[in-house]
């Protein structure tokens, strides 16, 4: 179930339409618009939160950047306890995951549903960017999710054939046809009700 619409808009599917899709505009069907509650560190100000209200959330309306969380982070989960989050645990879901245009190697697949591309080498402001880096001496990467991920270089996106691959477009699109799937959107949930540690309604 799902409170936003099917998210099948142009807006969404058009890459440079998330900059239009993050804006706080009234008439932004496919946004929630969230804002924080006054936060005392910033003087009490309220900040703006988009969130995607549409059938994949907030992949419906991000900005495709496909870079994974710092491996560190990943260790210090498992380290305070949570078993199976070490970094070198995740990686082989992170790997089943991807169909990377890159192809299949050490920290990525190919042959998974979410669909990820290549910055375009050829955009002029990735050339100026990378050339004004290595006249400060900053390191470049080829690969932010692979073994070096620190230094100046060109973005994986979630895109295929120029569309954005939202999480409707790689993991649900494929399935809608089965029988034993309901999707429901427009649909607002209150609460779940639970017998037996099995969930038998939705209010």
């Amino acid at each position: 179930m799902e409170a936003g619409g099917p998210g099948n808009s142009k807006f969404v599917s058009i890459p440079g339409m998330f900059a239009g899709l993050i804006q706080d505009y009234k008439i932004n069907k496919l946004n929630w618009r969230f804002r924080t509650a006054p936060q005392k560190k910033l003087n009490n100000r309220s900040l703006y939160h988009p969130r995607g209200k549409m059938l994949g959330g907030s992949s419906g309306m991000n900005g495709m950047v496909y870079i994974r969380g710092e491996s560190g982070d990943y260790d210090r989960w498992s380290e305070l306890g949570n078993e199976g989050w070490s970094y070198d645990e995740v990686l082989p879901y992170f790997r089943k995951a991807e169909n990377n245009e890159r192809g299949a190697d050490d920290y990525h697949g190919d042959s998974g549903p979410l669909h990820v591309s290549n910055g375009d080498e050829s955009f002029d402001f990735y050339s100026a960017f990378l050339a004004s880096g290595e006249k400060l001496d900053y390191p470049k990467t080829a690969d932010f999710n692979g073994a070096n991920r620190e230094g100046l270089g060109i973005y994986q996106f979630t895109t295929k054939n120029g569309e954005r691959a939202s999480v409707k477009f790689c993991y649900l699109d494929p399935i809608m046809d089965r029988k034993n799937l309901d999707i429901q959107v427009k649909a607002t949930v209150r609460r779940i009700v639970m017998e037996d540690g099995r969930a038998v309604a939705v209010e």
